[in-house]
C-alpha cells in the first residue's frame, strides 16, 4: 500500500494531543489535570483566608491559578510553534507499507523499518498514530489525505502486523 500526504499544523496539534493522551491512564487528561490545579489553588487561598479572617486584597496570590487556567492555550501554541520550526514536517511525504517492512520517504530522506521496530498504533476520527520506541516517538498519517478504502485498508494492514492499542 502506497500512501502520500502532508501533514498540516492542525494535525500535528491534534496528533501531539492525542499521542500524550495515550501514553498513560493520567495522559488523558493532561490538558485537565493542570486548570484542575489552578482551581485547586483558588479554593485553598479562598479557603485559608475564610478560616484566618483575612481578606484576599493581594490578587498576586492568584497569578499561578491562571497560569494554571492557560496551560491548555499554551500547549496548542507551543506544538502550532514546533510545527512552524520543524521544516521536515511540512514536507510531502509518502509511507509504502509491505509484508516486510514501512518505508517513510520525504523529499530529503528515505527510511526502511521492518514491522517488528513498531509497538502499537492508535486511531481517532482524525489521524493514525504508528507508535514505535514505546509510546514516545511516532509516526503521524493525517485521514484527510487518504479515500475511506484507503483507511480501511491501512487499519487492516496495522491490525495485522502489530497490535493495536
Amino acid at each position: 500500500m502506497h500512501l502520500e500526504y502532508q501533514l498540516s499544523q492542525a494535525d500535528f496539534v491534534h496528533a501531539r494531543g492525542f499521542g500524550s493522551s495515550i501514553q498513560s491512564f493520567f495522559g488523558r487528561f493532561h490538558l485537565l489535570r493542570i486548570p484542575l490545579w489552578g482551581v485547586s489553588w483558588v479554593l485553598l487561598v479562598l479557603l485559608f483566608a475564610r478560616i484566618s479572617g483575612m481578606q484576599v486584597t493581594n490578587w498576586l496570590v492568584l497569578l499561578p491559578a491562571l497560569a494554571c487556567f492557560i496551560y491548555p492555550l499554551l500547549f496548542d501554541y507551543s506544538g502550532a510553534r514546533l510545527y512552524r520550526r520543524m521544516s521536515n514536517l511540512r514536507s510531502p511525504s509518502s509511507v509504502d507499507f509491505s509484508q516486510e517492512f514501512v518505508q517513510f520517504q520525504t523529499n530529503d530522506v528515505t527510511t526502511r523499518m521492518g514491522w517488528k521496530h513498531f509497538t502499537s498504533f492508535a486511531e481517532d476520527n482524525t489521524v493514525f498514530l504508528l507508535f514505535s520506541n514505546g509510546k514516545r516517538c511516532y509516526s503521524i498519517f493525517p485521514k484527510h489525505s487518504m479515500t475511506q478504502p484507503q483507511i480501511d485498508e491501512l487499519r487492516t494492514i496495522l491490525k495485522t502486523y502489530i497490535p493495536h492499542k
